[in-house]
């Protein structure tokens, strides 16, 4: 029964298709000319025998016929095809609804859940770790505690010197005054400045611009001494100011800190 049902549809499928009609055509219209019209064969003899216009219909609906079981196979796999997907479905879902498929749905939204959050968690991380690092620059009490503890310690031995920032670097600027508050109370011979478009923008971190009168005097090394005791880092050592600002600086100073732009996060 199902194979004469299987058949009956196939060849349902077939007969829909417009190739069977297209083969039909082609070998009644002959037939079909000649019933109508009583000169045809004398005229078409004129361009063709009888026997290559009969191969010729037999071959165009041979390969229209053979056209029409082609795309009648392709929809019955199609549908076939879809009714494997359905009843897939249909079982998952049904196996879902018992208590075994159910606590095992439970597990993999529990599991599902647990990575969701974990994630949510190290998103939040790093957007933690991305806000702190892109805080402006500002002595805690417990730095200043430490630098007011080394300045006061070393100030007698560290002669005249500045404390100097970009001048449009706002961030830079209000974390030189912080140093300025710490040295000056703690009685250095310590001024301020902001430098207008001298400082190189690329500048970043602690540095120490040594000036002439500077050069070779212990002054210096002693305010990096107290730098390193306070728990900061000098980025690239001592050297000239002038590699830092065209401008040079006061020659009546031994030395500048130079206070540049925060590094990137």
């Amino acid at each position: 029964m199902s194979i004469i049902s299987d058949i009956q549809s196939y060849l349902g499928g077939m007969l829909s298709h417009y190739w069977v009609l297209i083969s039909g055509f082609l070998l009644a219209v002959e037939p079909t000319i000649k019933f109508v019209w009583s000169g045809y064969d004398q005229w078409a003899d004129f361009w063709l025998s009888p026997a290559k216009r009969k191969n010729m219909a037999r071959m165009f609906a041979i390969l229209a016929f053979l056209a029409a079981n082609y795309l009648t196979f392709q929809d019955e796999h199609d549908l076939r095809t879809q009714a494997e997907k359905d009843k897939i479905v249909a079982m998952k879902a049904a196996n879902e609804a018992t208590p075994t498929g159910q606590q095992e749905r439970t597990s993999e939204l529990e599991r599902e859940l647990g990575e969701a959050k974990r994630d949510l968690g190290e998103s939040k991380k790093e957007l933690a770790d991305l806000a702190e690092k892109s805080k402006p620059r500002r002595l805690t009490a417990e730095q200043k505690l430490k630098l007011e503890e080394e300045a006061n310690r070393y100030c007698p031995t560290l002669g005249k010197f500045v404390i100097m920032a970009n001048a449009i670097d706002i961030e830079a600027i209000t974390y030189a005054d912080d140093f300025m508050e710490i040295f000056s109370g703690a009685g250095c011979d310590v001024s301020r400045d902001n430098m207008m478009g001298s400082l190189r923008p690329d500048l970043t971190g602690f540095h120490i611009g040594v000036t002439e009168l500077g050069l070779g005097s212990s002054n210096v090394q002693n305010f990096s001494d107290v730098i390193s005791k306070a728990g900061f880092s000098i980025d690239r050592g001592i050297y000239p100011v002038t590699d830092i600002t065209p401008k040079g600086a006061d020659p009546n100073k031994t030395f500048v800190f130079i206070i540049g732009g925060k590094s990137a996060p």
